[in-house]
């Protein structure tokens, strides 16, 4: 379940691990900041993904890299 604050800045900012999973670096209420910020972590290297996260009702496998929609 997301906290209040993850409810209120849905846009996170995750970047890909070689082990295959994914963290999440940061979060932000708009799209724009979160590409903004994307884009000066990506100056540093890695893959770094923005993906909208909201509460849904439907059961989820608890993976946070099944809900990731990259933009490059």
């Amino acid at each position: 379940m997301n906290s209040y604050q993850d409810n209120i800045r849905p846009w996170a900012i995750f970047v890909r691990l070689p082990s295959g999973s994914n963290d999440c670096v940061a979060r932000f209420k708009k799209r724009s900041d979160a590409d903004a910020y994307m884009s000066i972590l990506r100056q540093g290297g890695g893959i770094f993904e923005v993906a909208f996260e909201h509460e849904s009702t439907t059961p989820t496998t608890g993976k946070q890299g099944d809900a990731i929609q990259a933009r490059n």
